[in-house]
């Protein structure tokens, strides 16, 4: 199954991404598309994907421009920069009833599907959606979810995606200052609290317990 067809299927009149994330979810049809996204009003998107699509930066207002800013709090240097963004890369999209219909249609046809893409994983947006071999996760209303699974893949960065809780949570907050004391993971219950509302069998999906009593697990995406 592609992507626009896990969309339309969790709803696609309700997603919303910046431009470089619809190019990358309709890939050569995106200038079909195009013509029916509608701006969403005072909303930009809060994270930016990298080049390769594999990394994404965190964005932050600076002035009149926005910096992608790495995940993992890495300084802005010659080797390793922010990305400079505009106001038009950040505005956030979605399409309106004509462009949903003819994602139904296409989905419907599988005029997009490529052979072996049903089991493959996939991040679609800002952790909004994920895809787990054929089950599809959304998180578009779980802030603190999606936020920790954007820290940890950029914390995890070599092919050992284990992590012990206690340690990540700390590191997980030092991104959050004072004033978004909000936004902390603020317990010892990892579940519980990062995923709140979260269907038990989509968090496994997830995350594979290695040692819970130890608190340690393994991410799974």
């Amino acid at each position: 199954m592609d992507a626009l067809s896990v969309l339309v299927s969790a709803g696609i009149a309700h997603a919303a991404f910046c431009r470089a994330d619809w190019r990358r979810l309709l890939r050569a049809d995106f200038e079909r598309f195009e013509p029916d996204f509608e701006a969403v009003a005072g909303v930009v998107t809060d994270s930016y994907p990298g080049p390769d699509g594999a990394v994404r930066y965190d964005v932050r207002q600076h002035g009149k421009i926005w910096l992608g800013m790495h995940q993992d709090g890495s300084p802005d240097t010659e080797d390793s920069p922010w990305m400079r963004l505009s106001r038009e890369d950040v505005r956030v999209w979605r399409l309106n009833a004509a462009g949903c219909a003819l994602a139904e249609r296409l989905a419907g046809s599988g005029a997009m599907v490529a052979a072996g893409d049903e089991a493959r994983d996939e991040v679609f947006g800002n952790f909004s959606l994920i895809k787990v071999g054929r089950r599809k996760i959304d998180l578009a209303k779980k802030y603190k979810a999606r936020a920790f699974l954007r820290f940890v893949h950029g914390y995890l960065k070599g092919e050992d995606k284990t992590f012990y809780v206690e340690e990540l949570r700390v590191k997980f907050n030092q991104q959050f200052g004072d004033k978004l004391a909000n936004r902390r993971w603020n317990s010892d219950r990892f579940r519980e609290d990062l995923f709140k509302g979260v269907d038990k069998e989509d968090f496994d999906a997830l995350f594979e317990t290695v040692d819970q009593a130890s608190g340690i697990y393994m991410l799974m995406i």
